[in-house]
């Protein structure tokens, strides 16, 4: 949101080496593009993986960072970036919840609708009433559509907009 965007650029005013914040602030960029508020979307992108590149270079074996990189690289089409920013991210902080959601919709984009089932379920598991529960949800629909596997994905699918009726 813009209001989450002036607290993280706040935050960088007070601290320029804030790498979070620095990784938030690009993954904002990135989905102003995906919600559909970029006036420059193109732009937009390679500013997200450009601030969440500099994000890196402050705090390098931050896997959290690495799992906001991939958002940004999914959504330019850059799969095998973005799973090496997954796989690296894994590496330094095991599976969470963000990561798995990102991971699903790699596995989407990599035509393995399984990977995707099953990514979710996991991120499901670990974090049953997150703030992304609706993400999980959503790409279990779509695999499962995929997959041609209907009972599934209707299921999924009528379970995101329950938690979400606005998605």
């Amino acid at each position: 949101s813009e209001k989450a965007g002036e607290y993280f650029k706040r935050a960088l005013e007070l601290d320029p080496d804030f790498a979070e914040a620095k990784a938030m602030l690009g993954f904002g960029q990135a989905w102003q593009v995906v919600t559909g508020v970029s006036t420059d979307p193109e732009a937009d992108l390679k500013g997200s993986v450009l601030t969440i590149r500099e994000a890196l270079r402050l705090s390098p074996r931050n896997a959290f960072i690495y799992t906001q990189l991939a958002f940004p690289l999914l959504t330019l089409g850059a799969v095998k970036a973005a799973g090496d920013a997954l796989r690296h991210a894994e590496e330094l902080g095991g599976p969470t919840p963000m990561l798995l959601v990102q991971l699903a919709m790699l596995k989407i984009m990599e035509n393995d609708p399984e990977g995707a089932i099953e990514a979710s379920l996991k991120a499901i598991r670990l974090d049953p009433h997150g703030p992304n529960v609706e993400s999980y949800y959503d790409n279990i629909a779509i695999a499962a559509f995929e997959s041609e596997q209907y009972e599934m994905g209707l299921d999924a699918a009528r379970r995101t907009i329950a938690v979400s009726p606005k998605f």
